[in-house]
């Protein structure tokens, strides 16, 4: 492509680039007003006056369960890609789950490292793990593309399975401490909890009846998508997806026992588990939206406005979910080995050769 055409390219007009310049700028305030909105009605002297003792070994405890929720997510992942066909080694898969959270940390929202993982997922093979500049003007760019399209489907698969976890750990926190919070809460709960379980069902039902899994396989096969089949099967069909729902809880709850840790480091002494349930499920789903960066200060105007229900010092609330998003950034930190291309099995293999 010429200079000339780079010019007249709407995508790398100057009006464009500097639209998105703003926007950043715009998420940083929003990010800091709601930090500021969360920590106004704190009287920060008479807190710190108060001795605040940290204690560590909570805080190695949530950075342990956060990393475990993570390795679990990618090992998920990567075996709905290995069930379509992808050749990589497993932990390179949970190696672009780590790189994808990382990316989200300087990101408005969840959909950015989604989208990374997606395309990297759809770029690498086993047989040729980098592909060089000459390499790249070779490629079938119609087979790049149905790869591409391909693990992006993948990852709303791995996308849905999370979010349907994520519901159920929510509506369970309604239905035990919901009323707290709004008057109808444990209601809300049990429909939560029902459509979320209904429409599992009905999924479920629609992959193992034979007529309308062959219906599902002919409408893969139209639009060039037959290889999500395994992967819809391995994530849905019955019984297997009871397993799947069980699992995708787990990896949240591995998120709320992190957050209660650092309450506890905090010196928190009484801490609702339900109200956890409602608030890190309802933050995963606010966190989808492009409001502030990677979360900040939306994280602790939401926790510490919740759990003030709980008779909790909003203070409290805002030093744990800092540390909670310290303890998130920390443990993002491997995907550094993907960005910077580093290839430890390589350089390993040299001293054995």
């Amino acid at each position: 492509m010429s200079k000339n055409n780079l010019s007249k390219n709407p995508l790398n007009s100057p009006r464009r680039k500097y639209s998105r310049y703003w926007w950043i700028i715009f998420r940083v305030l929003i990010s800091i007003g709601l930090l500021w909105k969360a920590t106004s009605g704190i009287d920060w002297l008479s807190f710190f006056s108060t001795n605040l003792n940290i204690k560590p070994m909570w805080l190695i405890l949530a950075m342990v369960s956060i990393f475990i929720g993570n390795f679990c997510g990618g090992i998920r992942w990567g075996l709905l890609l290995k069930k379509a066909g992808f050749h990589e080694h497993l932990l390179n898969y949970v190696g672009l789950v780590f790189t994808s959270n990382l990316i989200n940390q300087g990101l408005p929202s969840t959909i950015g490292g989604d989208a990374y993982r997606a395309l990297k997922a759809s770029l690498r093979n086993r047989s040729s793990e980098k592909l060089n500049q000459n390499e790249y003007t070779n490629l079938n760019l119609k087979h790049l593309s149905n790869k591409l399209r391909l693990s992006i489907g993948i990852t709303i698969i791995d996308r849905l399975l999370g979010l349907a976890g994520n519901n159920i750990v929510g509506a369970i926190g309604l239905i035990l401490g919901g009323s707290i919070v709004i008057q109808l809460g444990a209601e809300l709960g049990y429909v939560i909890l029902g459509v979320t379980l209904i429409l599992s069902t009905v999924g479920s039902l629609v992959l193992t009846v034979k007529m309308t899994s062959n219906y599902v396989g002919k409408i893969l096969i139209k639009f060039h998508m037959n290889r999500v089949e395994p992967c819809l099967n391995f994530a849905f069909r019955y019984p297997i997806t009871m397993l799947q729902l069980m699992f995708s809880s787990s990896i949240h709850c591995c998120n709320i026992f992190a957050f209660f840790c650092c309450l506890k480091a905090c010196g928190v002494v009484n801490v609702a588990i339900e109200s956890l349930m409602i608030g890190i499920p309802l933050l995963s789903l606010l966190l989808i939206l492009p409001i502030s960066i990677s979360g900040w200060g939306l994280r602790e105007a939401t926790l510490s406005s919740l759990l003030n229900y709980w008779h909790i010092e909003p203070s409290i609330t805002v030093i744990a979910s800092m540390a909670y998003g310290a303890i998130t950034f920390v443990c993002a930190l491997p995907g550094l080995i993907n960005l910077l291309n580093i290839n430890f099995r390589k350089k390993i293999s040299k001293y054995f050769e």
